[in-house]
């Protein structure tokens, strides 16, 4: 089932009496169970028909006792069971699973993984629920995910700028959904998201971002990566040492994928990297700036890098200084 046609149904009024939200990506979990706590009952009917536990501190069969009571001054009873991953047993759950009350609607949100299909409960919960894994997002399809969210709030962003919210933000969608909703509530319909917006309302500088830095890299621009570090250095909330760590690994590593897929044209070794086709010039350029060789260096550097900058054989250098000594060895 998909997240679209979940919400469809919902909206109509039509509720599963099971709902399995299981998955890596939070934020498609949290809207669906959000929803139906909002939803199904009124206010003055959820303080005698409406259940929360949290898997980590939940006994599963007082939580199934609760989903089996009849409703008081309701056709309905929920029973929501939160970060049910940390429920170690579930055998309480597997006969009321098979015959489920048509008066409760019980939903369990298992965050951060998917259930395993394999295993009998596994095959249980995919066959007699409303089954959901909620997927992350790739990296190259977010910030058409970002352009297409703010289309239907009648906002605009330029291609640039949703990458830059990405390359700053990470792939965790409430945060970037969070800081999105930011910037729209300053904005007429018809408006445009600019970087001189993000600056002001999020407080990413458009001049010094990772975005930016890793641009500056990319260009082989010494002077420039040098300067952003410094603000970094100073700045350290804009962009922590692991952080950019981890960008400069991904920036290297489709390097190295690049120089091994000679041959293929542009659209290909684009979706190959997993970039955005208007975006792919930029790793083109920097494949030429680095042969092989230096891209093999540098990944290997990188790894001794995140080691140090994680205490590893550090004991006193700072982690800005360890970067910019990696920048000086990356682009000589």
């Amino acid at each position: 089932m998909t997240f679209d046609t979940i919400m469809k149904d919902l909206k109509a009024g039509k509720y599963a009496p099971v709902y399995f939200l299981c998955g890596e990506e939070d934020y498609f979990i949290d809207l669906v169970s959000d929803y139906i706590e909002e939803h199904l009952l009124d206010a003055g009917q959820k303080d005698f028909n409406c259940s929360v536990f949290y898997g980590k501190d939940c006994d599963p069969v007082q939580v199934v006792n609760d989903a089996k009571q009849y409703p008081v001054f309701s056709d309905r009873r929920l029973v929501v069971v939160k970060e049910a991953q940390e429920i170690k047993k579930w055998d309480a759950f597997e006969a009321y699973l098979q015959h489920p009350s048509p008066s409760t609607v019980l939903v369990i949100s298992h965050k951060h993984k998917k259930v395993d299909k394999r295993t009998g409960f596994g095959k249980l919960v995919e066959k007699k629920t409303l089954y959901f894994e909620s997927d992350r997002i790739k990296e190259e399809k977010l910030p058409d995910w970002i352009t297409d969210y703010l289309q239907q709030r009648q906002i605009k962003i330029s291609p640039d700028n949703a990458r830059f919210l990405v390359e700053n933000l990470g792939n965790d969608l409430s945060r970037i959904v969070n800081e999105m909703n930011k910037l729209a509530i300053n904005l007429q319909p018809g408006e445009a998201i600019t970087a001189e917006l993000i600056e002001r309302y999020i407080g990413i500088s458009k001049e010094y971002n990772i975005f930016e830095f890793t641009k500056a890299i990319s260009a082989g621009d010494f002077t420039r990566a040098i300067k952003i570090l410094g603000y970094f250095e100073k700045n350290p909330k804009a962009a922590a040492a692991v952080v950019i760590t981890s960008m400069l690994y991904n920036l290297f590593s489709k390097l190295y994928i690049l120089h091994y897929s000679k041959g293929s044209s542009d659209s290909e070794m684009a979706k190959l990297i997993g970039v955005p086709p208007f975006f792919f010039a930029e790793y083109k350029t920097a494949a030429r700036k680095y042969p092989l060789p230096k891209v093999e260096q540098c990944i290997h550097w990188l790894s001794i890098l995140d080691g140090k900058i994680k205490g590893v054989n550090n004991n006193s250098i700072n982690d800005y200084d360890l970067l910019k000594e990696f920048v000086f060895k990356a682009m000589r």
